[in-house]
């Protein structure tokens, strides 16, 4: 499959395959965290902190949840923290 992917970074997958969000449930779960993260953070920024019941429910059941946002130097310190990371150097630390 590698052969097969053209583009930046495509050494990093296995594959990638088509299908639908029924056959794949961890990604369900996946993706209703990172959602639920997106919205949090869209509302910090706007100045509400209301926990939206989805995320709330989350949380009461165990599910850890940490959301955040990165601004301009600190994406790119992650950016190049996690590309060393990649390479199998010791990443600078990124608060």
């Amino acid at each position: 499959m590698h052969s097969a992917l053209k583009f930046a970074h495509a050494h990093y997958f296995e594959s990638i395959e088509k299908g639908t969000w029924e056959a794949c449930p961890a990604l369900q779960a996946a993706d209703f965290i990172a959602y639920g993260g997106f919205k949090l953070t869209k509302q910090y920024k706007r100045g509400v902190e209301d926990l939206r019941k989805s995320l709330q429910s989350a949380i009461r059941h165990g599910i850890p949840i940490r959301a955040g946002f990165y601004r301009g130097q600190g994406l790119k310190d992650l950016s190049e923290s996690f590309l060393s990371l990649l390479k199998g150097e010791s990443a600078p630390e990124v608060i």
